[in-house]
């Protein structure tokens, strides 16, 4: 009997124990799966947020696109500001977003548009530098969101094109509610922009959240560890919890989910309650609450999966996506083609987004027909696509993919381009990836083409950066030479003088043609140093010939356009002259036809000083299509050079008649003619028939060293 008590209490103590056990198993069951499940809600927040921002993002680059539109435009339209003006309301619907647009130079001045209200060159530094921008301004009782994009004209910046954004846009932009909770944008100094549109409960809990300093505190560390943040606060009774991710696009701006806390903590604990008692009832039920739990968790996971991973539209994956098949896949040798529309914001503008929408499901739909087993395709961005291929084929077949996809929409005319790179097996797919972009700005430069990153991109960026930091060493070593191109005077029969051009003797890399740095120079400013280098070298040697008794023609020395913005252009030029004693009409200065599109009014300004000052003028590229003929008429210029074109034209059609005219108006106009590229007998006599005074071009002379064209025209040795 004491046995049987005794093995009755050993069990009834077991079953003590095995109960504690199992209470304290599912205790700390419960615990952990309340922690799992808090981390799978905390991450689907902020994805959720993260999708938010992307909207945000690719909603800003449509008004940068849109700002772009407005610059084309304008630059393309020869009328005045307020039938410009008038233009561009009309043609783009979508600029109803901007209650204000307008276009400044960098020193302020209105190029075209509405004129801001403040003074708006402060807002628009970084612009000016070359940055696409968007910003909060907040002027008297006024907040205002700016957007603002560079103009930009051959390589360089000539102002900013603006706009401010309506109420509604700015709403729109900031602030929006879905199913889970408030989302806005918003930054340390303006997030009532976002928070004024909310209901009076949100604005409360809003306010308390952001006149706290430890929420901030707390959430700025999270942001700075992980990349994103989320924290719980409390206003009155009610619990919220503060989601935040960074906005790229806006420099200290965040993306804020604010979700009420039931909404995420009641489904949670009714699934711990529901779990707890029924493992309390009976073992098998505990059991079975755990498996469909389980199965409950594993499908919320891989809604999870697909919100993170897939492309809503298009089915695709995401570049999360690929990144994250990428590192599973063992990261064997592919090819990465990273394909884009050219210019998909003038189809969105022009068709609608919806036709938009319907493209690039219908190029989604093409693409991955067309890859193989084991290959992938992602849409990375709006209208950008990434493909991961194996084979040797592989440009081939994207290139005949990008004409299926061309083919198959036939109510608009769409051209595609993709870069390309080989991530070796092991490699990391960001740096491919890069590669496939930086190739992709060159396959842009044409049309439906695929490109391949290879070492000649990769040189060119290292010869650029070489190159600007030899510049400052090849004037100090004098490793910059003058060469001379000799005119011929088809009237007189006899030389009518010379143009300086520049050689770059770099004592590594060797002969460095002027294509090749002169652009750079233009870019980095340098090309100013350039110009008055030129002069120096120019007069030195008209200085030498006169102590020589010789007879002297004038050399035309280029001056960029750049140098042309410079108030002290004239005294400087004047100084070097007079510096060699250098009488001034041998030296003529010459300027491109091009350079009267940036400012004409100066230009026209510091010719006429330049004249003045007893120096010879010369249009350069006279033909190339940026000024009208009229404007020869304020020129004081005494040479018009007619470009090359000219005579590539009559080539064409054996018709001289448009050289004739543009030679009879310079002559009205009191100017000497020249005409450049003339190669052969045929086109010299073109010219003289014409009535063109000089010629320069192979047929004559090349570019050549000073002593090769003093053996030309004088005969003989240099006297060097």
């Amino acid at each position: 009997m004491k046995l049987a008590l005794h093995e009755k209490n050993d069990s009834f103590q077991a079953l003590i124990i095995l109960g504690m056990l199992l209470m304290s198993c599912m205790v700390a069951c419960q615990y952990a799966l309340s922690q799992i499940m808090y981390r799978e809600a905390e991450e689907n927040l902020v994805e959720k947020t993260i999708q938010s921002r992307h909207l945000i993002d690719e909603r800003i680059k449509k008004y940068y696109e849109t700002l772009e539109y407005v610059h084309s435009v304008a630059d393309s339209q020869q009328t005045s500001r307020e039938e410009l003006n008038g233009y561009i309301r009309r043609v783009n619907p979508a600029l109803k977003d901007f209650i204000l647009i307008g276009a400044v130079t960098p020193q302020g001045e209105m190029i075209y548009g509405d004129e801001a209200p403040y003074d708006i060159l402060p807002v628009l530094q970084q612009t000016m530098r070359g940055y696409e921008k968007i910003q909060y301004h907040c002027s008297g009782i006024f907040e205002h969101v700016i957007v603002s994009v560079p103009c930009w004209r051959n390589g360089r910046v000539c102002g900013a094109v603006y706009g401010i954004l309506n109420s509604s846009a700015m709403n729109s932009l900031f602030y929006h509610e879905d199913d889970d909770g408030i989302v806005f944008a918003a930054s340390h100094h303006s997030w009532q922009l976002g928070v004024s549109s909310m209901m009076p409960e949100s604005q409360q809990a809003a306010h308390a959240f952001f006149n706290d300093e430890n929420h901030w505190n707390n959430l700025a560390q999270k942001l700075y560890y992980n990349g994103h943040g989320i924290e719980a606060f409390e206003q009155g009774e009610k619990k919220w919890y503060m989601v935040s991710v960074a906005v790229p696009e806006l420099d200290g701006w965040y993306v804020y989910r604010m979700t009420p806390a039931w909404t995420v903590d009641t489904p949670i604990h009714d699934v711990l309650y529901l779990v707890m008692a029924a493992s309390m009832v009976l073992a098998v039920l505990f059991w079975l609450a755990m498996w469909t739990l389980d199965s409950n968790r594993r499908e919320s996971q891989d809604k999870l999966v697909k919100l993170a991973y897939i492309d809503e539209l298009t089915g695709l994956y995401n570049y999360a996506g690929m990144r994250r098949k990428w590192h599973t896949g063992g990261r064997k040798p592919v090819t990465i083609f990273v394909v884009d529309f050219n210019s998909f914001s003038a189809l969105n503008m022009i068709m609608g987004n919806e036709y938009g929408d319907i493209v690039l499901k219908k190029t989604a739909a093409i693409l991955r027909d067309g890859i193989g087993s084991g290959e992938m395709v992602c849409r990375v961005t709006a209208d950008r696509f990434a493909i991961l291929m194996n084979g040797d084929g592989a440009a081939a077949r994207v290139y005949r993919l990008l004409e299926k996809v061309r083919d198959s929409v036939r109510e608009y005319t769409i051209l595609l381009s993709a870069g390309a790179s080989v991530a070796e097996e092991g490699g990391h797919m960001n740096e491919a990836y890069e590669r496939a972009i930086t190739a992709l700005k060159y396959a842009k430069q044409g049309s439906n083409t695929v490109v391949f990153y290879d070492q000649r991109m990769y040189k060119e960026q290292q010869m650029r950066k070489r190159l600007e930091e030899d510049f400052e060493h090849a004037l100090e070593k004098r490793e910059l030479k003058l060469y001379l191109q000799a005119k011929h005077h088809l009237q007189q029969d006899g030389w009518a003088g010379s143009e300086a051009l520049v050689r770059w003797h770099h004592p590594e890399l060797g002969m460095i043609p002027p294509y090749q740095f002169v652009p750079l120079l233009e870019t980095t400013g340098d090309i100013k140093r350039l110009d008055l280098y030129m002069l120096k070298e120019a007069c030195c040697l008209i200085r030498r010939w006169l102590d020589c008794g010789r007879v002297v023609y004038p050399i035309s020395v280029n001056i960029s356009r750049a140098h042309f913005a410079s108030k002290s252009l004239v005294k400087n030029i004047c100084m070097i002259a007079d510096s060699f004693r250098v009488p001034r009409h041998l030296l003529e200065l010459e300027i491109t036809e091009s350079a009267f599109i940036d400012d004409a009014a100066t230009m026209v300004e510091r010719l006429h000083e330049l004249s003045e000052a007893g120096f010879r003028l010369s249009i350069d590229d006279f033909g190339t299509g940026y000024s009208s003929l009229s404007m020869l008429e304020q020129i004081p210029a005494d040479v018009l050079k007619l470009d090359r074109n000219f005579v590539l034209g009559w080539e064409r059609n054996h018709n001289n008649s448009l050289i004739a005219n543009v030679v009879n108006l310079a002559r009205d106009f009191g100017m000497l003619t020249v005409i450049e590229g003339v190669e052969t007998e045929e086109q010299a006599a073109m010219a003289r028939e014409s009535g063109c005074d000089v010629v320069q071009g192979w047929l004559y002379a090349k570019a050549e060293p000073v002593a090769d064209y003093e053996r030309r025209v004088y005969g003989g040795g240099s006297d060097e």
